[in-house]
């Protein structure tokens, strides 16, 4: 642990020093940016269940550290009309080593006022970054407790022009693409995502969705009976600063129907990880009959932030999501499914390249379950608190 912590500070004080502009006469320019993200912290996660009065509960707790999977280091250029940007990632946690992997790959040509055509891998239109500060879990901490994904790159076509953005997105090409009960994927759309956003100085605001739609037999056996399941989600969000910007509040709402099946999409699917909290395993359940049961969630989350000096910030928020599943896995059950948060926080920038962010969150989920026709309710509980700390190169 002491090695990585010094390799890490190492890196973190020589890395400035790479910042570049390799090129540029104007309107041809090449830059290449990067930022390093460490994390050290504490994670405590209890777990209760209670069936019929009966109540029995455990709990977790982890060390926790990591560089995370979102450092990246990249390069964008411009050339005339021409535009694009690569970007690598790598991280490493205490159990999987270091990875790097491809987090950008795209290439643009702009038509001055008439927009700009993308093609290749990029952020989704719809995904909802820039009104949150949790940090946890590669700076996705709030998604699934009334926040939303921060980032999700696809395989795309975008058209972008005065704000709005129309992208038609390819998901998981290796079909990774969430689960469905009772159910043989034979096909289905390009999902649609479109956004519309509005940037002042001191103001951000944003409303976005998306949708696709799947095909495929419903029987476990080869019956040759179709269903189509239908997958959406819309959000908005607003993000507006007050005293010259050295206050700030954020707002953000969303609904999303069967969005888990993008993948790792922007649905706001609770993360299934011990040291933050999870839910038992949901999934779209297609019946005999070809009807589906849906799975519906309904996401608030809110932030205050307020700037004590240049380089020390405060910032306090939360969120609440509620989940609708008639299925849980297998079993017709009745589902609801309670997902709360609170985070505080405390960021102190060194300089324009290091920064270093405290954080301490409290996430809690309460699953409700009952059976059809059966007054005795199951319910399982999970509540982590996570104290840590992230320290930031950008550059």
């Amino acid at each position: 642990m002491k090695k990585i912590l010094l390799s890490l500070l190492a890196v973190f004080m020589s890395m400035p020093a790479f910042a570049m502009e390799v090129y540029n006469d104007g309107d041809n320019k090449v830059d290449i940016y990067g930022t390093i993200r460490g994390f050290v912290g504490y994670g405590y996660s209890l777990n209760s269940e209670k069936v019929g009065g009966v109540s029995t509960s455990s709990d977790n707790n982890n060390f926790l550290y990591q560089l995370q999977t979102n450092s990246r280091l990249g390069m964008k250029f411009n050339a005339s009309n021409f535009s694009g940007q690569v970007e690598l990632g790598m991280g490493a946690s205490k159990t999987k080593p270091l990875e790097p992997y491809l987090r950008l790959f795209w290439g643009a040509y702009s038509f001055g006022d008439a927009g700009r055509l993308l093609v290749g891998q990029n952020e989704v239109p719809s995904v909802m970054s820039g009104f949150s500060s949790d940090i946890f879990f590669t700076d996705g901490g709030l998604s699934g407790f009334g926040g939303r994904k921060t980032g999700i790159r696809r395989f795309q076509v975008q058209y972008s022009v005065a704000g709005l953005s129309l992208a038609i997105v390819r998901d998981n090409p290796n079909g990774d693409l969430g689960t469905v009960e009772n159910f043989t994927r034979k096909g289905e759309i390009p999902r649609i995502s479109i956004s519309y956003t509005f940037k002042t100085n001191d103001l951000l605001t944003k409303i976005a969705g998306s949708y696709t739609a799947f095909n495929g037999t419903y029987a476990a056996t080869n019956n040759t009976e179709w269903a189509t399941i239908h997958a959406f989600d819309i959000a908005v969000g607003t993000k507006a600063g007050f005293m010259n910007n050295t206050m700030w509040v954020s707002a953000q709402a969303g609904y999303d129907m069967n969005a888990h099946l993008y993948g790792a999409g922007e649905s706001s699917w609770v993360d299934n990880k011990s040291e933050k909290v999870a839910i038992p395993g949901l999934a779209t359940f297609v019946k005999s009959d070809g009807t589906i049961d849906n799975i519906s969630r309904v996401n608030v989350a809110l932030e205050l932030g307020y700037k004590i000096m240049d380089s020390f910030s405060a910032i306090v928020g939360g969120g609440y999501q509620y989940t609708l599943a008639d299925a849980l896995n297998t079993s017709l059950l009745d589902t609801d499914i309670h997902s709360y948060s609170v985070y505080v926080q405390l960021p102190y920038a060194v300089s324009k390249y290091l920064s270093f962010i405290p954080q301490v969150g409290w996430y809690e989920t309460k699953a409700i379950m009952s059976s059809k026709g059966i007054s005795e309710k199951y319910t399982y509980t999970q509540t982590g608190v996570i104290a840590g700390m992230q320290m930031r190169v950008t550059f």
